[in-house]
């Protein structure tokens, strides 16, 4: 700082002995040169000459006076959380994220200071930003929030990498890829038209059969891509014993090769002599006897109560079986009915006896596995497995759930409730070893075949190999029906997906993992005749739905080009 004597000099007027002023130094500023901020542009501001004042010191005192009013006055520091009042415009920053520089106040009406001490610029308040205002600097703060920001944000992936993926890296949930693309049902659909009633599957490959509304029949065979009408190729004509009762029974059936197949009805409308009780209808279908059983000539006749709206089913479960022979029409209880007792509300022996399946019929071992409640009172609703060994027939396995029965070789597959669940069991050798635990109810799962579908996590399970597949991609709200192809290489599943108008079919190739979605456009009441969802050969799929206009309509895909 400069002393009093050099302040004086700059400050003093000069007069010669009349009092004409000589010399005036007033008029030359001091200059100094503070620090220069960055990019910092200041407004200007015009020279007037009304801000520069002249002293006129007559004697010693008065300009110390003056002196010490300059020189020792003190410059108030401003607190820190007290914004600093400026007299100049708005800076304009062109460097983001550089904190400007205090820019020094010109003073007015009295002499600038050789040098203002710096004071720290305190923090803006956080507020929302009028148009005009400088961005707020990144303080220490602000960086802190954005590191537990991005911590969060990992965290949160890896959540989500740790609920999907299973530690060995492959997919536990079918939400991963759900972004592919729904196709034109046209790439895929072979055929789609109109019938009177359903196609059903018959035990021969590519062979089907309807039955009208006036109960007439009529068998078709699939080739050159469409159903074609074939005559059938014999006529059963049988006496047997239903119950109590003696049933005649008519059946025209077709012969392809060494397989035979045929179905017909009794209908106890037509027969008033015979006392049935509250039945309308009984069904009966010829097949191939089991391995090990009766002569090249003979066939297996295996019948059921139904009605006219279930004739459009394919059915899997038969309470009576009888081996028949195809020439001479003899015929002979396949199953023993010894002990069995009477059902009083239909007037015929009761239906849980001794229940022979599809699978239990196909066995090549010789043992053909069947269901029977005989064990248990007509409301226990529990099942045995039975198995038939020649001439005798001995309980295997006890108390068994759902009514499920699979033959694997000499293995048989069967299921039995938990307190969690169920769980799905291997008989073999005399011996049960588990195949599947399952927790929840089955009305999560469907079933088909040796397939079950879990509808809520979208894995299938095969029980026979004991091998299950995560569907990548899989969703469906409402799931409805599910069927392998022979060769379990791909796998339909037909449901809802958001609304009853919503109507999916979805194709997995359970071997690549590849899957395909189409919409089907005919959704209207779906629900009981998309059951009739069947392959025709390996990759050729056939379905059957409601059309307002024809009845039906068949719809057939070629699964082969779903991946092309």
């Amino acid at each position: 700082m400069e002393d009093k004597k050099s302040l004086f000099e700059k400050y003093k007027i000069v007069k010669d002995d009349e009092g004409t002023i000589v010399e005036n130094k007033e008029t030359e500023e001091p200059v100094t040169q503070p620090d220069q901020p960055k990019e910092i542009v200041l407004p200007s501001v015009e020279n007037n000459e009304e801000d520069f004042f002249e002293y006129n010191f007559k004697d010693d005192e008065e300009i110390n006076e003056i002196v010490n009013s300059v020189l020792g006055k003190e410059e108030p520091v401003v607190p820190e959380n007290e914004p600093v009042s400026m007299t100049v415009a708005p800076l304009v920053v062109t460097e983001e994220k550089e904190e400007p520089k205090q820019v020094k106040e010109k003073k007015v009406k009295e002499p600038k200071p050789p040098k203002e001490k710096k004071v720290k610029e305190p923090k803006p308040p956080k507020e929302k930003k009028e148009k005009g205002e400088l961005a707020e600097p990144v303080t220490k703060k602000d960086y802190i929030t954005i590191v537990l920001a991005l911590v969060a944000v990992v965290l949160a992936m890896a959540f989500v990498v740790v609920k999907y993926l299973p530690m060995d890296g492959s997919p536990t949930s079918s939400d991963e890829q759900t972004t592919v693309a729904e196709q034109d049902l046209a790439k895929i659909q072979v055929s789609r038209e109109g019938s009177l009633r359903n196609y059903v599957q018959s035990d021969i490959p590519n062979v089907f059969y309807m039955f009208s509304s006036d109960y007439g029949l009529q068998y078709y065979q699939y080739r050159d891509n469409q159903m074609v009408p074939v005559k059938s190729t014999g006529t059963l004509s049988a006496s047997v014993n239903f119950g109590p009762a003696k049933l005649p029974v008519t059946i025209d059936y077709v012969k392809v090769g060494e397989d035979v197949f045929g179905v017909g009805l009794f209908r106890p409308d037509q027969h008033q002599n015979i006392n049935l009780f509250n039945i309308q209808l009984i069904m009966f279908k010829l097949t191939n006897m089991p391995k090990g059983y009766g002569s090249s000539d003979d066939a297996l006749l295996v019948a059921k109560i139904t009605s006219a709206a279930d004739l459009e089913k394919e059915y899997d479960r038969w309470t009576e079986s009888y081996t028949v022979n195809l020439s001479s029409g003899k015929c002979s209880r396949f199953l023993s009915v010894a002990s069995r007792e009477t059902d009083p509300t239909t007037g015929t022996y009761v239906e849980d006896f001794c229940v022979l399946t599809t699978e239990g019929y196909n066995a090549t071992n010789g043992k053909v596995p069947y269901l029977s409640g005989r064990n248990y009172d007509m409301s226990a609703g529990k099942d045995d497995i039975f198995i038939k060994s020649g001439n005798n027939e001995k309980v295997a396995i006890k108390n068994i759930a759902n009514k499920m029965l699979l033959v694997d070789g000499d293995a048989v597959i069967f299921m039995r409730y938990t307190e969690t669940g169920f769980n799905v069991y291997k008989y073999a050798d005399g011996k049960e070893s588990v195949v599947f635990e399952f927790t929840g109810s089955t009305n999560r799962c469907i079933f088909a075949d040796e397939y079950i579908l879990d509808k809520e996590k979208g894995t299938l399970y095969n029980l026979k190999t004991g091998k299950e597949t995560l569907l990548v991609g899989y969703k469906m709200t409402s799931p409805e029906i599910m069927k392998v192809s022979p060769d379990g290489k791909y796998l339909v599943v037909m449901g809802i997906m958001d609304n009853v108008m919503d109507y999916q079919v979805h194709v997995y190739n359970i071997q690549t993992g590849e899957y395909a979605k189409y919409q089907e456009e005919n959704y209207s009441n779906v629900n009981n005749l998309s059951k009739n969802l069947s392959f025709i050969d390996d990759h050729t799929v056939m379905y059957m739905l409601a059309d307002p206009n024809r009845g039906r309509e068949c719809v057939i895909l070629d699964l082969s080009k779903a991946f092309e």
